[in-house]
């Protein structure tokens, strides 16, 4: 078997993902050693399984954090002592102490009103921040849910044996530049994985190129800075080769030839 039809058989997906069998592992290992040129193949999945599922997801800010440890309930309520005469007042002074009693409980009455109402005001902050955090977990449940699907899908697409995979290398204008098409023999669709691609200038878009007899057929324009993802572009019908250039932004009827980046055949 030639490593053209081990890439299109969907085997290399399944040992990446850890799903294939004991006999296929072996299989593989016995193909690393015929085809060395395989791994790098391997390493390009692990790559691209790596970037879709790997989203960043917002922080919990620390503020939140740092209120709920130090704020639930930490404060230890001041005691008040009423010290009360340890005789007992002559009668003549009775008003004078009972008075005196009447305001040590007024003034009692209002410290513990105080530290209640610090405690209450405590306790709302700490719901709301616990409200706050709620929703900073829901959030980043439902980015991992989207990270999730995106995953099966790219997967999906990696392991379908009716869909060709060409790499776009870079050329003179950046050579670190890279790319993969994933080519729908069956619907035409194409998708691009962005790899490598230096920033374009304001009012400048990338757009793929199918090449077919040697004629450019516009694929569509792509964002340069989504490498998180599949981008879905135009329907191909016949192409050899793909080609990448910076056009200006919506795309142009036909390439800037000495603006090309990025280029790659269909093996």
């Amino acid at each position: 078997m030639e490593p053209g039809d081990i890439i299109n058989s969907g085997i290399l997906e399944s040992y990446v993902l850890g799903t294939a069998s004991v006999q296929e592992v072996a299989r593989i290992h016995n193909m690393l050693l015929q085809h060395p040129e395989l791994q790098q193949e391997i390493e390009r999945i692990e790559h691209t399984l790596l970037l879709v599922a790997s989203k960043d997801v917002p922080e919990i800010p620390s503020h939140i954090k740092e209120n709920i440890r130090t704020k639930v309930f930490s404060e230890n309520a001041g005691t008040v002592v009423v010290n009360l005469a340890e005789t007992r007042p002559a009668a003549k002074s009775s008003y004078k102490y009972g008075m005196a009693a009447s305001v040590a409980l007024l003034i009692t009455s209002a410290v513990v009103n105080v530290v209640l109402y610090s405690k209450l005001h405590v306790a709302e902050q700490t719901v709301a921040d616990l409200n706050q955090e709620k929703s900073v977990l829901a959030q980043q449940m439902e980015i991992s849910r989207t990270s999730l699907q995106e995953a099966h899908a790219s997967i999906a697409l990696m392991g379908d044996t009716m869909m060709k995979t060409i790499r776009l290398k870079g050329l003179g204008n950046s050579p670190a530049a890279m790319a993969y098409v994933y080519w729908d023999t069956r619907s035409r669709e194409v998708y691009v994985n962005v790899m490598e691609l230096p920033a374009p200038p304001k009012g400048k878009q990338y757009q793929l190129w199918a090449l077919a007899n040697g004629k450019p057929v516009d694929a569509g324009v792509f964002s340069a800075v989504d490498t998180m993802q599949l981008q879905k572009l135009k329907v191909v019908v016949e192409a050899d080769a793909f080609a990448v250039t910076l056009e200006k932004e919506g795309g142009n009827p036909t390439p800037t030839l000495s603006a090309m980046y990025l280029m790659g055949a269909l093996h």
